[in-house]
C-alpha cells in the first residue's frame, strides 16, 4: 500500500519545481529568443551568449537536473502503482477493484513530474543550443558565420 507521506513529498517537490520554472521561465524564454548574428556580425554577439551563458548554467541547467532528479525517485513508484492498478483492472474488471484515492493521486503527481521534467528538460536543451549558436567565432575559426 502507498503511504501518504510518498504522495505527500512528491506533491510538495511537484510544487517547489513548477514555482522555480515558472521564476526561471522568462529568461530561460528571452534566451531561447535571442537573435543569432552571422557573417561578419557574427563577432557582435557577444553580449548576447555572455547572456545566454549566465541563463543556461544558472537557471535551465540546474532546473532541468533537478527535474531529472525528482523524475528519477518517483519512477519506479509509479511503475509499482501503475502496474499494480492495470493488474487490479484486469483481474477483476472495473467492478471489483477497491478504489485507492491515495495510489490514484500519487498517479496524478508523478505524470505531471515527468512531463514537466521532459518539458523543463527540453528547455534546458533549447538554451544549450541557443548558447552554441550564440558563441562568438574565434578569427581563425573555419565555421565562423556558417
Amino acid at each position: 500500500m502507498l503511504q501518504s507521506a510518498t504522495l505527500s513529498s512528491a506533491s510538495i517537490l511537484l510544487a517547489i519545481l513548477t514555482a522555480l520554472y515558472g521564476l526561471f521561465y522568462p529568461a530561460i524564454k528571452e534566451t531561447i529568443d535571442l537573435e543569432v548574428l552571422k557573417g561578419a556580425r557574427a563577432k557582435d554577439n557577444g553580449p548576447s551568449h555572455d547572456k545566454a551563458v549566465k541563463a543556461f548554467n544558472g537557471k535551465a541547467l540546474p532546473l532541468a537536473l533537478g527535474a531529472l532528479l525528482i523524475a528519477l525517485v518517483y519512477i519506479p513508484e509509479l511503475y509499482k502503482q501503475a502496474t499494480a492498478s492495470i493488474g487490479y483492472l484486469a483481474d477483476y474488471g472495473i467492478k471489483g477493484t477497491e478504489y485507492d484515492i491515495t495510489a490514484a493521486a500519487f498517479m496524478a503527481v508523478g505524470l505531471f513530474i515527468l512531463m514537466q521534467a521532459v518539458n523543463i528538460i527540453r528547455l534546458g536543451l533549447k538554451t544549450f543550443n541557443k548558447m552554441r549558436k550564440l558563441r562568438v567565432p574565434k578569427k581563425d575559426d573555419k565555421t565562423a558565420g556558417a
